[in-house]
């Protein structure tokens, strides 16, 4: 087989994987995704690599990560993010879903700068197709409440221990310890991110994250 019958059969795996993906059938998709990246042919040039980057590794690559953030595997789905953001620094999908598994790792620094970095792509590099704006426009809505509650508990843990320390001027044996096991995380469903809208967008993040695949 040639290159390009190489690249058209890739093409349709990852046609292929996308349907399953939303289906629902998310380890038969990351099966499939998987078994496209392993079938790459990079070529023989510069020119050649770049494209098969392009056209394949980069969207197979952060469809694979939202198939693991859907199973949980949120460090698997960071590596997979890294890959792409090696690829394209401003790939907003991968930013927006390293940020995701971040966050539920409760590893928030990290998820802020990734939002921010997404966010900052987006506003510099506009989307290239009416689809692609209302995809983006969704993950813009979603960072917007996840930065916002990430500096909401910086803040609130910063004022913690700053009473904490003028406490420990006057109590040998202050209580603000047990005050600062973390909270539990906010639900990332579209009930719970924006209440009015529940009817305007799909009915939970694993669907909203489906329309996202490229």
């Amino acid at each position: 087989k040639t290159r390009r019958d190489k690249m058209d059969w890739a093409l349709q795996l990852k046609d292929h994987a996308n349907s399953l993906y939303h289906n629902q059938k998310f380890r038969e998709a990351a099966k499939v995704y998987t078994d496209c990246l392993v079938a790459l042919d990079f070529g023989e040039t510069e020119e050649e690599s770049r494209e098969t980057q392009v056209m394949l590794q980069l969207p197979v690559t952060t469809n694979l990560a939202a198939c693991m953030i859907e199973q949980g595997s949120y460090a698997r789905c960071i590596e997979l993010c890294n890959i792409a953001v090696g690829i394209d620094p401003r790939c907003v999908r991968a930013l927006y879903r390293r940020g995701v598994a971040h966050y539920r790792r409760h590893e928030h620094e990290e998820a802020r700068a990734d939002f921010e970095s997404a966010q900052q792509s987006m506003k510099c590099f506009p989307a290239s197709s009416g689809s692609e704006q209302t995809a983006y426009d969704d993950m813009d809505r979603r960072m917007t409440v996840y930065l916002n509650y990430i500096r909401r508990k910086k803040a609130e843990h910063k004022q913690m221990f700053a009473k904490a320390f003028q406490a420990s001027h006057y109590d040998d044996k202050p209580d603000w310890q047990q005050k600062m096991d973390p909270s539990p995380l906010p639900s990332d469903s579209d009930e719970d991110l924006e209440p009015p809208a529940a009817g305007i967008f799909s009915c939970c993040s694993r669907r909203a994250t489906r329309k996202k695949l490229v």
